[in-house]
């Protein structure tokens, strides 16, 4: 094996390392702080208002409203227990969501 590659090869299994103990102490930290709701809420609610972004022929996008919901979260780095990130969802609350639409007979379309 040449030296690059031995050097190369023992960074990315540190990153992979640091990077799972980070996920680790992450969960550790919200499993404690659902056993101890006094050392902080460890599940949070973010209100999602995200439009619906319709392309339409002329190239132009369209935005039709959605209802709001509601969507719970976890006070974390990482996502867990099937719940993404407050941080996260906090960032992606209004982003519009695209749609496509597909022409009877088209390629794709639904027969």
């Amino acid at each position: 094996m040449k030296p690059g590659h031995h050097f190369a090869v023992r960074s990315l299994l540190a990153v992979v390392i640091v990077a799972a103990l980070l996920d680790a102490g992450d969960y550790l930290w919200l499993q404690f702080r659902i056993a101890r709701p006094q050392a902080g809420a460890a599940l949070g609610s973010v209100t999602m208002d995200r439009p619906y972004a319709v392309p339409l022929k002329s190239g132009k996008v369209e935005y039709y409203e959605n209802q709001p919901y509601t969507q719970t979260c976890v006070h974390s780095i990482f996502p867990h227990l099937n719940y993404s990130p407050c941080w996260y969802l906090n960032r992606q609350k209004q982003k519009p969501i695209p749609m496509t639409v597909f022409a009877p007979g088209a390629p794709g379309a639904v027969r």
